[in-house]
């Protein structure tokens, strides 16, 4: 029954952990970084359908309701912001990331939400303080996305105007992660599975090893 337990708890995490290892080798090697590319928004989507699936008892009405209106406004927000450079600075999606809307990769809003889903889901393990709740998902979303910048970069899934990242995006994502985390605190909801938590951990070793081996 233990092991059972464990496999069912870690299996995932364990599964999501050889992937993105696997990806981490592929990158590093120049002969399959065209595959690794070509692969990424498939993985991704996978994580996606993990994560999705695994913790699908933590999904009631009123977090698919949060999670459906996060991803509308966050992919909304993408697709003004590619197209006037106004709310992140000037930017344009390479293809990378798959195929998009108003030319933006759909698997990127959905990503954004699952990564402040997780960071919340911390979170209310942590505090029941409405300020520090709002601050500190707004810190660790702009943390995650200044760890991932350079990276995505390199690897095309987006491009910055003469490869500068402006301090309104990080300023713009702060406020947005904020306000979902304002949302969201106000739920009353406290997530059982730790899947999204390690999703987030592993992508951002993932970005992390990619980001020295790569691009330093």
């Amino acid at each position: 029954m233990e092991r059972q337990n464990f496999i069912e708890r870690y299996g995932a995490v364990l599964l999501l952990a050889i992937i993105y290892s696997v990806g981490i080798l592929g990158h590093s090697l120049e002969n399959f970084l065209p595959l690794m590319k070509d692969l990424t928004p498939f993985v991704l989507l996978l994580s996606i359908v993990m994560v999705l699936w695994f913790t699908r008892s933590d999904w009631n009405r009123k977090v698919i309701i949060w999670a459906v209106s996060t991803f509308v406004v966050t992919f909304t927000l993408e697709a003004v912001g590619v197209a006037t450079g106004v709310i992140f600075g000037k930017y344009t999606y390479g293809p990378t990331l798959g195929p998009g809307l108003f030319n933006v990769p759909i698997i990127i809003g959905i990503n954004w939400v699952i990564i402040i889903y997780a960071i919340v889901s911390i979170l209310t393990k942590v505090t029941d303080n409405l300020f520090a709740f709002v601050f500190l998902t707004g810190s660790a979303t702009v943390a995650f996305d200044f760890v991932m910048e350079p990276i995505a970069m390199h690897l095309n899934y987006w491009n910055w105007d003469y490869g500068i990242i402006p301090l309104q995006n990080y300023v713009s994502w702060f406020i947005i992660s904020s306000l979902a985390a304002l949302v969201y605190f106000f739920l009353k909801q406290k997530p059982q599975k730790d899947l999204p938590i390690y999703l987030v951990i592993i992508q951002l070793v993932f970005f992390l090893l990619l980001d020295i081996i790569l691009v330093r």
